[in-house]
């Protein structure tokens, strides 16, 4: 994705964590790479308000589908990360998302599975993301 001017990669994520990755200056070749590293802590307000970049980069960006890659260890309850967000920020996470690119993608998502460890958080959360899915 690093070189590739047809992709968008955005992640936001617990900095400094493993593998110590993702700073804001990880920009990809193309600037087609949006890091938004949050500290251990973020809460549901801090992390929409952080979110809003999400969103914004993907309305620019107008992209033809989504590769959501669903990772669940940010919430609160989640032994790895240290992140405070409950299931229901999922569901928004998602709602936000789709809303935001639904005219260009007309519906088209692929949503990967990726982390959560805490199993009784993981499959509400999962379940709040697919509800979102389903409603779109």
């Amino acid at each position: 994705m690093y070189d590739n001017k047809n992709a968008l990669y955005i992640s936001t994520h617990q900095y400094p964590f493993y593998p110590g990755g993702g700073t804001d200056k990880d920009k990809g070749k193309y600037n087609n790479s949006l890091n938004i590293p949050l500290p251990a802590g973020t809460n549901s307000e801090e992390y929409f308000n952080a979110f809003d970049r999400v969103l914004d980069r993907l309305v620019q960006f107008k992209p033809d589908f989504l590769l959501f890659s669903a990772g669940f260890d940010a919430h609160k309850n989640d032994p790895l990360a240290q992140f405070e967000l409950s299931s229901k920020d999922f569901y928004e996470i998602t709602k936000r998302t789709l809303k935001a690119t639904n005219k260009f993608t007309n519906g088209k998502v692929v949503s990967i599975l990726e982390g959560g460890y805490s199993l009784p958080d993981l499959a509400e959360s999962a379940n709040e993301h697919v509800n979102a899915l389903l409603e779109f």
